[in-house]
């Protein structure tokens, strides 16, 4: 499923900004390397495993996800502070994301925080996120039969 997800959500994303290819970019530098490289040291180093929806998940692998996404983030000159904070947000973004789905909402999340990060504003990041659960995310939770 997670391939469909990404390739839906970087058709929605170029769509919407077309314009603005470094917001695109960073949406794809994260999901490609900083959930990759989370999911290997997730499965590779499991030291303590939480569980969130049904979905089991690595302290590690979030660990390595905020610390590979603050990289990308810095390397795009985005200041400190800044990049703190939208690691942080796609950190739990990721860590909510179940069964291939943070292939789709990392994707889409990621400009808009940029966008609220530019604007120094957390409370329109931190809106995008629970809006975007919200409308995303609870549809498609795993049924328990």
């Amino acid at each position: 499923m997670g391939g469909i997800f990404y390739a839906i959500a970087l058709i929605i994303i170029a769509l919407i900004f077309y314009d603005k290819l470094f917001l695109i970019r960073e949406a794809l530098l994260i999901t490609g390397i900083s959930d990759s490289f989370a999911a290997l040291v997730g499965m590779n180093v499991p030291i303590q495993e939480y569980n969130i929806l049904n979905d089991n998940k690595s302290y590690m692998g979030t660990f390595t996800f905020f610390i590979v996404s603050s990289f990308i983030f810095l390397s795009s000159s985005i200041e400190f502070v800044t990049t703190m904070l939208l690691s942080l947000i796609l950190s739990i973004t990721e860590a909510i994301s179940y069964d291939g789905s943070d292939n789709f909402t990392l994707i889409l999340i990621t400009p808009f925080i940029l966008i609220a990060g530019e604007l120094n504003d957390l409370f329109i990041a931190i809106g995008f996120v629970i809006l975007f659960i919200i409308l995303v995310l609870f549809p498609f939770k795993k049924q328990n039969i």
